[in-house]
């Protein structure tokens, strides 16, 4: 998840359960806490260091990767797999369409009267490019990579 002046960070992984026939909820109801921390707080926070705890870094400074539109994604990682939401997160029961970035891409660049979602399936591979355009290097002593 990206946002103009934050960036999270954290382990990124979709899971998808089944068991028997359930109907889904209408509406997400539960709230993840993720913390926003400073530099100085995530250097002595041992526990988000690990890797294994999402956070959401507030006093860094502006990446290159911040700017990037859709074409960089797609010229960069176009590998990656996306599930790809035709009408938005709106209804739980609607279930995703898995494409690869590139194809994504043009589903949702379409013009059309519904909103649109897509999330990264962003693999170690992908993570190593897309990195490369986070200049100025993040805190390399703490920095999860």
């Amino acid at each position: 998840m990206m946002c103009s002046s934050t960036l999270c960070f954290g382990p990124l992984a979709t899971v998808f359960l089944a068991c028997g026939v359930v109907a889904a909820p209408r509406k997400q109801e539960f709230l993840l806490d993720i913390p926003r921390v400073r530099e100085v707080e995530l250097r002595s926070n041992m526990t988000l260091r690990t890797g294994l705890h999402a956070y959401v870094l507030i006093d860094k400074p502006k990446w290159e990767i911040e700017d990037w539109k859709m074409k960089n994604y797609t010229a960069n990682i176009p590998y990656e797999w996306v599930d790809f939401y035709t009408n938005n997160l709106d209804d739980a029961g609607k279930k995703p369409h898995l494409y690869k970035l590139k194809e994504a891409a043009v589903h949702y660049q379409r013009k059309g009267a519904n909103p649109r979602y897509m999330q990264l399936r962003l693999s170690s591979k992908g993570w190593k490019e897309i990195r490369k355009a986070m200049l100025p290097k993040p805190l390399p002593d703490i920095f999860w990579d």
